[in-house]
């Protein structure tokens, strides 16, 4: 069994951009190396994605959402491990059909899909937003499609948006239940 290492955000987007003259091709040379001889197995943690996309999104790098996109599905072409794919996949798909959410917000509620049988409470207006759209899961499978009531709940007040399948034989559930 080969070695794992954990690759922090600093090396990551120094691959992802290439942007750094000493830095960056360094960082290239031992991705390649390591990528090419499958040791170390190199591991990418969703919270160095959620870093990364912080990172690209900054002052500094002023990314737009759709550079975003682009970032992840690159990430995710990485001849890598990445920790949690499908879930990480999913988010990148949320952000892709509503472009106005946060990564994070996405990330959050691909994991309340796949973890939490879509149940996600939730006080943020953004993830609340009424009109359903269905959305490819990738490899988590079926279309989902958040499920919002007519009216947005007071910020005062908690919702649980619950997401469930877009498929014929799946169940229908109550949109939001205020607490």
């Amino acid at each position: 069994m080969s070695r794992r290492v954990i690759i922090d955000t600093s090396v990551l987007v120094r691959i992802l951009l290439g942007d750094h003259p000493l830095v960056s091709p360094a960082a290239h040379a031992w991705f390649d190396r390591s990528v090419r001889r499958s040791d170390p197995e190199i591991v990418v943690l969703p919270t160095v994605v959620i870093e990364a996309v912080a990172v690209l999104r900054s002052t500094e790098y002023r990314r737009t959402q759709a550079d975003m996109v682009v970032a992840l599905e690159d990430i995710l072409a990485l001849p890598v491990h990445v920790e949690d794919r499908a879930v990480v996949a999913a988010a990148v798909e949320l952000l892709r059909d509503r472009p106005s959410r946060d990564w994070e917000d996405c990330l959050i509620a691909a994991y309340a899909m796949a973890i939490a049988d879509g149940h996600l409470a939730t006080y943020d207006q953004k993830l609340l937003d009424p009109r359903p759209r269905a959305v490819p899961a990738l490899s988590l499978g079926p279309l989902v499609t958040a499920l919002v009531a007519d009216h947005v709940p007071p910020s005062t007040h908690a919702a649980t948006v619950t997401v469930s399948t877009t498929e014929p034989h799946a169940r229908t559930v109550p949109s939001v239940t205020l607490a």
